[in-house]
């Protein structure tokens, strides 16, 4: 969730926070966490998303906004899945 506390946490690796977009309350894995993974996969689709996607991977560092960008494993593989319409900037 862009602009959520829980992305500054540093060392919890599972953390319970509200999701004032939902207006619920939810238990999220932290970055540090899915940074230990030995692998991890992103799924997204959809030309509403071909922004966020191109930010994230080529767009200048604002995980603030685009929280994918906190995902930098020092060990694991990344893999995008995406389809056409959401990869479109990127290509």
């Amino acid at each position: 969730f862009p602009h959520a506390d829980i992305l500054n946490e540093k060392r919890s690796l599972v953390k319970a926070f509200f999701a004032e977009e939902m207006n619920q309350y939810r238990i999220t894995f932290t970055a540090p966490l899915i940074n230990r993974a030995a692998v991890i996969a992103f799924m997204t689709y959809g030309e509403s998303k071909a922004n966020a996607v191109y930010q994230s991977l080529r767009g200048p560092s604002d995980p603030q906004k685009y929280p994918a960008q906190l995902i930098r494993p020092r060990q694991g593989k990344v893999h995008w899945f995406v389809d056409t319409e959401a990869a479109q900037q990127v290509v």
